[in-house]
């Protein structure tokens, strides 16, 4: 396998508000090279996924974004910091968005649940609009697991892609993607 490293400095803007945690938690994740044929659902991309959603229903920015530690690993867990200006609309429109994608994924991602932690009203460094929906923009849209099967040899994964670690630090948001090819 491959291991690649995305990143980019961040630029910032004050914002008042509340802050939200959104934690998204319980997938069974595991080993990129053992489990990436087995349809486990990456929390970073979820991650993406909700908050490509919800913003079409209530304004929200980002303060934090931190999902998996290994490159190497599909993740498990990923924690979204926000800074909500209507709380009660965004904890309706988040909840029922999340309700239906437990329900969706439920078969084969059992143990996944999520959570919100209201925090102060204050202000927040906040992440600018362009990188959020930078973001966002690429979480949905990252490549992501079975890339390509083998035309020679039954159920073996030829290519696969995945992003292993997301996380804000020191100013610089970054993607850690593993990459497997059998070619």
């Amino acid at each position: 396998g491959c291991h690649f490293l995305a990143k980019t400095p961040i630029d910032y803007q004050e914002k008042n508000g509340t802050k939200i945690t959104v934690t998204l938690k319980g997938l069974k994740g595991g080993h990129s090279g053992v489990e990436i044929n087995n349809n486990r659902v990456n929390a970073d991309t979820l991650a993406g996924r909700f908050l490509n959603h919800i913003r079409q229903f209530c304004e929200f920015d980002i303060i934090d974004i931190n999902g998996g530690d290994k490159d190497n690993a599909i993740p498990n867990k990923c924690t979204i910091e926000l800074c909500v200006y209507d709380v009660h609309l965004f904890r309706r429109n988040a909840e029922e968005y999340l309700n239906i994608i437990k329900s969706e994924i439920s078969d084969r991602e059992c143990d996944f649940t999520f959570s919100f932690e209201k925090g102060e009203n204050a202000s927040f460094k906040v992440l600018s609009d362009e990188i959020k929906d930078k973001l966002i923009f690429a979480l949905t849209c990252v490549p992501n697991g079975v890339l390509e099967m083998s035309a020679e040899i039954a159920g073996l994964v030829q290519t696969s892609l995945n992003l292993g670690i997301l996380k804000i630090e020191n100013d610089i948001l970054s993607f850690h993607f593993g990459l497997r090819s059998n070619k």
